[in-house]
């Protein structure tokens, strides 16, 4: 009699227990998703900010190497101007403020005339 009732329960109970552990799996796969587009964004992310930084120094090295005698805000000008040539892709992604690639500009400088 127990088995008749534990059977008539499971029966009644088997396409809920579907629905639930398709429920799980829904939300373990959404999850898994998520994290896999946070981990490659992140990634993508570094990508664009080491181009950032490598055409900055790039940019400020070949003023540099044009004219030896350029100000530092020269060199600092053309750095930037030849990071949005160079790295367009970056600059959109990353979207620096003015004053944050001009600091950065300067420190690529800085690196290339090793101030």
């Amino acid at each position: 009699m127990e088995n008749d009732m534990l059977q008539t329960i499971l029966t009644a109970l088997a396409p809920h227990l579907l629905e639930v552990f398709g429920l799980i799996f829904t939300v373990l796969i959404g999850l898994a998703v998520k994290r896999l587009r946070d981990w490659t964004g992140i990634e993508i992310e570094e990508k664009h900010q080491r181009a950032l930084h490598s055409a900055l120094m790039t940019g400020a090295r070949a003023a540099l190497m044009r004219d030896a005698r350029l100000t530092r805000e020269q060199i600092v000008r053309e750095a930037i101007e030849y990071a949005k040539e160079s790295v367009p892709d970056a600059m959109a992604a990353l979207k620096p403020r003015a004053d944050v690639l001009i600091d950065l500009a300067t420190a690529r400088a800085k690196d290339a005339l090793g101030w």
